[in-house]
C-alpha cells in the first residue's frame, strides 16, 4: 500500500504525518511538550476516535439511563462533588459516556496507543500497520473549567436534586450552546462559563466573544475537570467533550482541529522500553488491580 506522507507546520517545525525510526519520534514529541499548549490523544484503532457511547452501537439514546444507574449502584465506590467529576468517574471505569480521553503529555498518549500489539483482525488495512496519536492546540479549543448553573434541571416548579439528572442536562446544555447552530442563543450561557473560569485575565465581555469566535469556527470542547481520582493524576487527563453524537460530524470536527500522527508497528517494541524507563505504563497510568492484571497478561502475549 502506498502511504500519502504529509508534513505539518506547527509552531515552525516539520511535523511529518508517518514515522517509522524511534528517535526521531521522540525528538518531536518532546517539541510539542515543551511548547506547553497541545492536548493528546493516543489509539490503537480509528474507530476509537468516536467516544464508546457511539462506536460500535449508537446507544446515544440511553445515555440518561447510562448516568442515572451508575449514579444508583456505583456511588458507594467513588466520591463526586459535582457533575464533572461523576462525569470523569463514569467515564474511566468504563460507563458508554461521549467523553473521549486526552492527556496533557504527549508520551503518556503514546503508551495508550502502543498497548495492544497489532494483529491481522482489523478491518481497516492501516489499523494492521500503524498506531496513532492526534494532537490539538488547546489556546484554539474551548475549555470549559465547571457546567454553569443557572437554569438549574427543571421539572415543573422542581428541580432534580440527582446528580446523574444535572449531568445529563449540563453536558447536552454544553453540547447545544456551544455550537455554531446555537450561537445566537448562547449569550447567557458563555456569560456563565466566564463566571466559572477562574483562571482568565479577561473582561466578561472579551471573554465571550472569543468564545463566540472559537463557535464560530467550529473548535473542538475540552472539559478541564478537577484532580478528583488516582487515574486523572496519573494519566495527567482531561476529557473532549463532543458536541455532536452524529459520528460523521464528530469525526470531521476532530479532523478539521487535530493533527494526526502515525507510528508503524515495527518500533512498538523499543518505544516500549523507552516509556517503561520513563514510567509511562499501564502499571503506574491505570492503578488498579484488573488493569495490573490486564497489563501483565498483554506483556506475556507480545512474548509468544
Amino acid at each position: 500500500m502506498r502511504i500519502s506522507r504529509k508534513t505539518y507546520l506547527v509552531n515552525e517545525k516539520s511535523i511529518h504525518e508517518y514515522y517509522d525510526q524511534k528517535d526521531k519520534l521522540i525528538q518531536v514529541l518532546t517539541y510539542l511538550a515543551r511548547q506547553g499548549k497541545f492536548v493528546f490523544r493516543g489509539y490503537t484503532k480509528q474507530d476509537q476516535l468516536l467516544p464508546n457511547i457511539i462506536r460500535d452501537k449508537d446507544l446515544s439514546k440511553h445515555e440518561r439511563f447510562f448516568l442515572n444507574e451508575f449514579e444508583k449502584y456505583g456511588s458507594h465506590y467513588f466520591v463526586a462533588s459535582n457533575s464533572m467529576d461523576f462525569l470523569s468517574y463514569a467515564q474511566h471505569y468504563g460507563l458508554p459516556t461521549r467523553l473521549l480521553d486526552f492527556t496533557y503529555n504527549p508520551f503518556i498518549a503514546l503508551s495508550f496507543a502502543l498497548f495492544a500489539n497489532k494483529g491481522p483482525n482489523y478491518k481497516e488495512s492501516e489499523d494492521r500497520d500503524y498506531y496513532y496519536l492526534r494532537f490539538c492546540d488547546l489556546s484554539e479549543s474551548i475549555t470549559v473549567k465547571a457546567f454553569p448553573v443557572w437554569r438549574g434541571v427543571d421539572f415543573g416548579e422542581f428541580e432534580s436534586n440527582s446528580i446523574s439528572d444535572q449531568c445529563y442536562h449540563f453536558i447536552n446544555d454544553a453540547a447545544r450552546y456551544l455550537s455554531s447552530s446555537a450561537i445566537r442563543l448562547s449569550h447567557e450561557y458563555l456569560q456563565g462559563l466566564f463566571q466559572c473560569d477562574y483562571q482568565t485575565k479577561l473582561s466578561a465581555e472579551e471573554y465571550t466573544e472569543m468564545l463566540k469566535s472559537k463557535i464560530s469556527l467550529g473548535r473542538l470542547c475540552f472539559m478541564d475537570t478537577n484532580q478528583s481520582n488516582q487515574r486523572i493524576i496519573m494519566q495527567q487527563g482531561l476529557f473532549m467533550l463532543p458536541l455532536s453524537l452524529n459520528s460523521d460530524e464528530h469525526l470531521r470536527l476532530i479532523k478539521k482541529n487535530t493533527f494526526s500522527i502515525k507510528i508503524h508497528k515495527s518500533i512498538r517494541g523499543e518505544l516500549l522500553e523507552y516509556l517503561d524507563t520513563l514510567g509511562y505504563n499501564t502499571f503506574r497510568l491505570m492503578p488498579d488491580l484488573p488493569n495490573v492484571c490486564a497489563a501483565i497478561t498483554q506483556r506475556v502475549q507480545d512474548r509468544v
